[in-house]
């Protein structure tokens, strides 16, 4: 009995041109960049420059930060080739290092979840110095800290699924993941926010709740195709020992971007009431 893989193989080609995903992605990517433009606006007309979207962007940025230099940055541009080496040996062999790999990313972004949790206060007063300790704008800036730090875990297993379904050319789906959650932090800030008493939670919601129907979406295809989610031992495993001593050098070689962004983060906080909205917008 044939596998959705083997009959996507035999059905259409597995490798599409690069012309054809060049223009998937750029079309999706596109309507993503609309999407966001409207999602800037709506924040705005809603939210205005101030004191909570200050709050928001700040408590936002660590876990989007951690999400573009380890998820979509170091660990996805390791994974790739491990994978695909995998894979060309036999399917089975792919679905093996991709389960490890799963586990792996899974357990390192739960243990910094958990550091970030617990260390949200420390974090804002870092990152957002000029909001003063023990004010009413660090208080909830670390608040919405520890809504969106489980985002990471999101975005990892986004990251990895990507990866896969990108190897076997599959390009919309991952190209749709920034619109998905756009399109929710839009519906959440017209909708659900007016029923709020603290309205800007509702954005920090729909960041999770966007990353959420993103992750089903890649979930339900990867199942098509025979690499469903599934956890394994990542212990002894060929594909995570070089992940880890690959994952290194790519974060030491963008190491500056971290310390940029909290130098910027930090500067802006000193100055008045919604310069980072502002910069952000």
């Amino acid at each position: 009995m044939k596998t959705p893989l083997l009959q996507k193989k035999n059905d259409t080609s597995l490798v599409k041109t690069l012309a054809e995903a060049t223009g998937t992605i750029s079309i999706i990517t596109f309507l993503s960049r609309i999407l966001g433009l409207v999602r800037g606006m709506v924040i705005a007309r809603f939210f205005g420059a101030g004191f909570a979207t200050d709050a928001f962007y700040v408590a936002f940025n660590l876990p989007n930060f951690i999400r573009r230099f380890v998820a979509e940055g170091s660990l996805a541009t390791t994974f790739v080739p491990v994978f695909s080496e995998e894979l060309a040996r036999s399917e089975d062999e792919g679905r093996k290092a991709f389960s490890a790999v799963t586990t792996f990313s899974l357990l390192l972004t739960l243990a910094t979840t958990i550091l970030g949790i617990i260390f949200a206060d420390e974090l804002t007063r870092l990152i957002g110095y000029g909001f003063g300790s023990g004010s009413e704008k660090s208080a909830l800036t670390a608040s919405l800290m520890r809504m969106m730090f489980p985002y990471i875990i999101l975005t990892s297993l986004l990251a990895l699924a990507a990866s896969v379904l990108n190897t076997l050319g599959y390009f919309a789906v991952p190209a749709s993941t920034p619109a998905i959650i756009s399109g929710v932090m839009i519906l959440a800030v017209v909708f659900i926010s007016p029923l709020l008493m603290v309205k800007i939670y509702s954005l920090a919601a729909a960041v999770l709740v966007g990353g959420v129907l993103a992750l089903l979406l890649s979930g339900y295809l990867l199942h098509r195709v025979g690499f469903g989610f599934f956890l394994t031992s990542p212990l002894f495993s060929g594909a995570v020992s070089t992940i880890s001593r690959l994952m290194v050098p790519v974060m030491l070689s963008t190491s500056h971007y971290p310390i940029m962004v909290i130098a910027n983060r930090m500067l802006a906080s000193l100055h008045q009431e919604g310069r980072i909205a502002v910069a952000r917008a």
